[in-house]
C-alpha cells in the first residue's frame, strides 16, 4: 500500500477483520474496534448455498448460517464450502489453494461473491482508493480470487478501488500491533517531555 493515503486491508483467515488507513493514519475508532467487520450482517445472494438447509447436494443435517461476514467467509464457512465441492482438508487456506489448482471456479465464485458482499458496505462508507487482500484465505486465492472478487464487486458496489493481493510475508497483524504500540509509547514519552 506504499503511496496510498486512503486504503483498507481486508483479512480473511481464521477470523475476518479490516485495517483502515485514512489520510495516511491508521483508524482505530472510539474503542479500538474499528474494522471488526466479521460481525457485520451481509446481504446474501438468493442462490448462495449457505441459505440451503440441505447443503449443496441436499444432504440432511446442515442448517443455513446466520448472515454475518464471519459466518459466510470465515474459516469454518470456507471449509464447509470446500467440503461441498469435494475438497476435504483441515486448513482453509489449503482448501482455497486446492480450488485454484483444480480450477474449481464454482467454489471460488461463491467465496468471491460472499467476500464482495461483505466488502461493498465498507467501500460505500470509506471510499478507499485501494483494497489489499490479505490473510490465509485471500492470499491462497491469489490473482484468480482477486479477479473474481473484483467482478462480483462491480455487481454490488459503486466505488471500484484497485484490488491487490498482499505480498507481505510473516505475521502482518502482529507487526502492525507492535508498530501501533511503539507509536503510542513514543507519543506518551514525548508528551511528558522525557
Amino acid at each position: 500500500a506504499r503511496g496510498a493515503d486512503d486504503f483498507v486491508v481486508l483479512w480473511l483467515g481464521n477470523g475476518i477483520g479490516l485495517a483502515i488507513v485514512q489520510d495516511g493514519r491508521f483508524v482505530r475508532g472510539a474503542t479500538g474496534g474499528a474494522g471488526e467487520i466479521g460481525y457485520m450482517p451481509v446481504a446474501l445472494d438468493p442462490d448462495d448455498p449457505a441459505l440451503r438447509t440441505g447443503g449443496k447436494d441436499g444432504a440432511k443435517g446442515t442448517k443455513p448460517v446466520k448472515n454475518t461476514f464471519q459466518n459466510l467467509a470465515g474459516r469454518p464457512a470456507v471449509l464447509q464450502l470446500a467440503r461441498e465441492h469435494g475438497i476435504r482438508v483441515a486448513d482453509h487456506a489449503e482448501a482455497v489453494r486446492r480450488a485454484v489448482e483444480t480450477g474449481d471456479t464454482e467454489l471460488l465464485t461463491v467465496l468471491a461473491r460472499r467476500t464482495a458482499r461483505g466488502l461493498a458496505p465498507v467501500l460505500a462508507v470509506l471510499d478507499p482508493s485501494l483494497v489489499v487482500l490479505s490473510g490465509g484465505t485471500l492470499r491462497a486465492g491469489g490473482d484468480l480470487l482477486k479477479d473474481l472478487i473484483a467482478r462480483e464487486l462491480h455487481a454490488v458496489a459503486v466505488p471500484r478501488p484497485t484490488l491487490a493481493v498482499s505480498t507481505v510475508e510473516g505475521n502482518p497483524v502482529l507487526a502492525g500491533a507492535i508498530h501501533a504500540a511503539l507509536r503510542l509509547v513514543r507519543e506518551d514519552l514525548f508528551s511528558r517531555g522525557l
